[in-house]
């Protein structure tokens, strides 16, 4: 096996490269891969979701049986927020492969993405599949976008599983690390892709593996060997590989699986820009939470805990239950609120409309925009209406304190 390794950059529009049975040409075939491929992922997270439920169930009933042991409820309160962070992270995850992001070039610990993602990655396996992986943290960064970063990834990776459909067992081996590209690589791929050190991601599959004629094909428009199929096609992969300046490397042999190879260039001295941010909270004067907040959501459990919680840091809370009631408490007790915390959708009137009544009774109302869809989508139709700040749904006590920080 690996008599020979083929190096492509992400040049030509071409279709998803997972694998066995016979091609065939269909219509609008990505966005029929995507949509497939969410299918797919639907009942794996349904069920990995009611899993972290019984976990949040179970140890909310524990607690509440041993209140009065105080041992106890530490450990049963620590696995309910352990397995709500996980509910929240797959959520997010969800959000960002159906395209809920926008494209935003930042420097990204490669290992660190594919790390964020096992849970996401995992739940679409089959049951005789697993996943092994081996993330390096001391290699250099690159600059990606990290919602199409993870699309690839996420793909890659249900390619390689559809692959071992047949399979009594087998093992996707995941791999992070560092390579250099020379000429000969950049001048058999046929692009002007810098020479340099670059770090890569790895999928190595125990599948059915491609013939040299599929590997051929793989590089036809809307080639495919599956008549449904459960990714996003290697025409987009492609792409956005391409977008980036990097390239990807296949070896494959028909029955003993396959290996693809995605490659970014490497950064020098990359900024981490979550280190900067924390930076920048640090440099600020001891923030000293007090004042009246506005609390808008119509949701009611969201209205009691996110009450709970800003009376916790030191706020006093008033509450509506959409943006008609809140406009009509903001023009009675504007002079009295130091900040709107408001839902992003809500019946009546949704977020954007209600922010910009707000606006009308005071140009200057502060207003964080709370939501759990994608952050960057948010303040992007937002860009023009002088928002205070976002906050990410579901929010820990210490992200709210953040938020609120930030925000006044």
């Amino acid at each position: 096996m690996r008599e020979k390794e083929e190096l492509f950059h992400a040049e030509h529009h071409s279709p998803d490269a997972a694998i066995c049975g016979q091609p065939h040409q269909q219509t609008n075939y990505d966005e029929q891969q995507k949509l497939a491929s969410l299918g797919v992922l639907a009942g794996g997270i349904a069920h990995d979701f009611n899993n972290l439920l019984s976990v949040i169930l179970g140890n909310a009933c524990l607690a509440e049986k041993n209140i009065n042991s105080p041992e106890q409820l530490v450990i049963y309160l620590s696995r309910i927020e352990k397995a709500s962070t996980n509910a929240a992270s797959l959520c997010k995850q969800m959000l960002t492969y159906a395209g809920q992001s926008n494209v935003a070039l930042k420097a990204t610990c490669l290992s660190s993405t594919v790390h964020e993602m096992t849970k996401l990655l995992e739940v679409a396996l089959f049951k005789h599949v697993h996943i092994t992986y081996q993330l390096p943290e001391n290699l250099p960064k690159v600059k990606v976008d990290v919602s199409q970063l993870q699309q690839v990834i996420m793909n890659l990776i249900t390619n390689a599983n559809e692959s071992m459909k047949d399979n009594m067992s087998g093992v996707i081996s995941v791999h992070v690390g560092s390579m250099t590209v020379d000429d000969s690589m950049l001048c058999f791929s046929g692009n002007a892709t810098c020479e340099g050190e670059y770090v890569y991601l790895e999928v190595q599959d125990e599948g059915c593996g491609m013939d040299k004629t599929t590997q051929a094909q793989i590089l036809e428009p809307f080639f495919t060997t599956k008549f449904t199929g459960h990714g996003i096609g290697m025409s987009t992969i492609m792409n956005i590989v391409r977008g980036h300046q990097g390239l990807i490397q296949l070896d494959s042999e028909l029955g003993k699986g396959s290996i693809f190879r995605i490659a970014f260039p490497a950064l020098d001295n990359a900024i981490n820009q979550d280190d900067e941010m924390n930076k920048e909270y640090d440099a600020l004067e001891k923030f000293q939470p007090s004042g009246k907040i506005l609390l808008v959501d119509d949701e009611e459990i969201v209205l009691e805990i996110m009450q709970v919680m800003l009376e916790d840091l030191g706020f006093s809370v008033m509450v509506a239950h959409d943006g008609v009631e809140a406009a009509d408490i903001y023009f009675k007790h504007g002079k009295e609120i130091q900040l709107v915390l408001m839902d992003m959708t809500m019946p009546k009137i949704n977020g954007r409309d209600s922010v910009l009544v707000l606006q009308k009774i005071n140009p200057n109302v502060k207003v964080l925009l709370s939501s759990g869809y994608n952050k960057d989508d948010m303040v992007t139709q937002f860009k023009d209406m002088r928002l205070a700040g976002f906050l990410q749904k579901p929010c820990s006590l210490e992200q709210l304190y953040q938020a609120l920080k930030s925000a006044l």
